[in-house]
């Protein structure tokens, strides 16, 4: 009989002194299932790990091409006939950045563990998966190679298309589920590798708990309450109202509230640009717009009632995870202004009236300047003040 490994009580950290010049690595890895064919669990974290920390995942993303701490990311979901370890490896470009790049790679873990891998994200990847596979088979050497990879499991030929079959019927329920039994703090190993010292307290990562995302609440913790109104209509108008309007925009830097509201709705996600969402969105003939007056900033999306599922994973992260690009502000910054000195100043003299009119009745107020702000107010305005509102 083999002798098995004990289940994992605690958190493990290992150190690599490298005698030789080499950028430093941290390896971020959880005890995971043996390969199986037919059991769920190994084959969904095998997905969970291309979703998570893929080339199209929000976590490559961030740390190879935005904020470009990491030039060597990869995953492995460690399926062998032992249990064995899934792992994420990243070579980070500075020692100081070692700590930063194994908590993110920890927080994309706890939140696979927190919410469920959005239904066409994982339909996506299943996908890739299958036509990955079968771009590789293009000679009699790689279809052998394959298939032998995959026999020495059961001696069998059927065991590809077996596990196959068994990751495309899972659901991001059972991605969630597998994340939760094995993404857990007393299984994780963390190992680094470097010639040069690295930051004191490598040994101690953070909780998995700590890690994953919190539920929105609103103000005093309240959850934010949900409205409905029934149609008979089969599209979905959905309404998110906040307490964010143009009469809490700063002295000196009037149209501060709809500047931010505009690089929700009109500048894309840190995952996808305006222009990819706007084309993901044009089978539904979806949409999602922002409004904003002097008390409320009103983002209101649109689409068909059998689009949610697809409508939430494009849209939606524009408005908890916007991309906040300098070239996106650049022109939403541009089109706010023209909107005041070309269509308002120079074309609508009715308009222009009635904000004279409010202006004077509200002198000395934050009700005084227009929703869209002043011009020096609009120049004023920096990308960081986007943020921080």
């Amino acid at each position: 009989p083999v002798p098995q490994e004990p289940p994992p009580t605690a958190p493990v950290y290992a150190h690599v002194a490298w005698p030789t010049p080499t950028l430093p690595w941290v390896v971020v890895a959880f005890h995971a299932p043996a390969f199986s064919e037919t059991a769920k669990d190994h084959a969904a974290v095998d997905l969970l790990m291309d979703v998570q920390f893929g080339e199209t995942s929000d976590l490559y993303r961030r740390l190879v091409v935005e904020e470009q701490l990491v030039d060597n990311l990869g995953a492995d979901s460690g399926g062998n006939v032992d249990p064995n370890l899934a792992f994420v490896m990243a070579r980070v470009k500075r020692p100081e950045d070692v700590a930063k790049v194994r908590d993110a790679i920890l927080a994309a873990y706890a939140q696979a563990r927190a919410a469920p891998v959005p239904a066409a994200r994982l339909a996506d990847q299943k996908a890739n998966n299958r036509n990955a596979l079968l771009s590789r088979l293009d000679s009699t050497e790689a279809i052998a190679g394959m298939v032998a990879r995959m026999a020495m499991h059961r001696r069998a030929y059927g065991t590809l298309n077996a596990f196959y079959r068994t990751q495309g019927a899972l659901a991001p329920a059972d991605l969630q589920s597998a994340a939760r039994r094995y993404f857990t703090d007393e299984r994780l190993v963390v190992t680094t590798l470097s010639k040069d010292p690295l930051p004191a307290g490598l040994e101690r990562s953070p909780p998995l708990a700590t890690l994953e995302p919190k539920p929105a609440t609103g103000p005093a913790g309240a959850t934010w309450p949900v409205v409905k109104r029934l149609s008979r209509l089969p599209v979905v108008t959905l309404k998110l109202a906040f307490d964010a309007g143009s009469a809490r925009d700063p002295k000196g830097k009037e149209g501060l509230a709809a500047l931010s509201a505009a690089m929700i709705a009109d500048a894309g996600s840190r995952r996808m640009r305006v222009d990819e969402i706007r084309e993901a969105l044009h089978p539904l003939a979806a949409s999602f717009n922002a409004g904003v007056d002097r008390e409320l900033a009103v983002f209101t999306g649109r689409f068909p009632a059998d689009g949610w599922t697809r409508f939430a994973d494009v849209a939606l992260p524009m408005l908890v995870d916007p991309g906040f690009r300098e070239e996106d502000f650049r022109r939403v910054k541009d089109a706010q202004r023209n909107r005041l000195v070309q269509d308002l100043r120079a074309n609508d003299d009715e308009e222009l009236g009635k904000l004279r009119l409010a202006g004077n009745l509200f002198a000395g107020t934050p009700y005084a300047s227009p929703v869209a702000g002043t011009v020096a107010g609009i120049d004023a305005v920096t990308l960081d003040d986007v943020k921080a509102f």
